[in-house]
């Protein structure tokens, strides 16, 4: 597989065939990839319950805390993880929904991806 660069990190993505290791691996991508923010933003009047997450002038996240979502980049996370690891959307959705809950000591949180127009409007709004 081709490597990527997000914020200047290369990722070598590579095959990973045991389920153990597959596990482990997922949750250190997963995580390196979220914590790359270095930017959270809130506003209040156009997004009453959420705050968002970026790398620069990247989306890399948003929580709506009415609603309890967690809303992961498409384009730098999610894409990221669903060739890697060979898991279709709704086993990367329980998958990240797990590894949050378990990380962040909390319960009922959903995690879906959200898609470039969305991101791309969310990344207008706030650089």
């Amino acid at each position: 597989m081709k490597p990527i660069t997000i914020g200047g990190i290369l990722y070598n993505l590579v095959p990973v065939e045991d389920q153990r290791e597959k596990s482990d691996k997922i949750n250190e991508v997963f995580f390196q990839l979220f914590f790359q923010t270095n930017r959270i933003v809130v506003d209040k009047e156009k997004f009453q319950n959420s705050t968002f997450g970026f790398l620069g002038d990247k989306y890399l996240w948003e929580y709506n805390s009415s609603d309890k979502i967690l809303w992961v980049s498409y384009k730098y996370i999610w894409s990221v993880l669903t060739p890697k690891f060979d898991y279709d959307t709704y086993e990367i959705e329980q998958i990240l929904t797990s590894l949050i809950e378990n990380h962040f000591n909390c319960s009922n949180i959903k995690t879906y991806p959200s898609f470039e127009e969305y991101q791309n409007e969310i990344e207008k709004h706030f650089n």
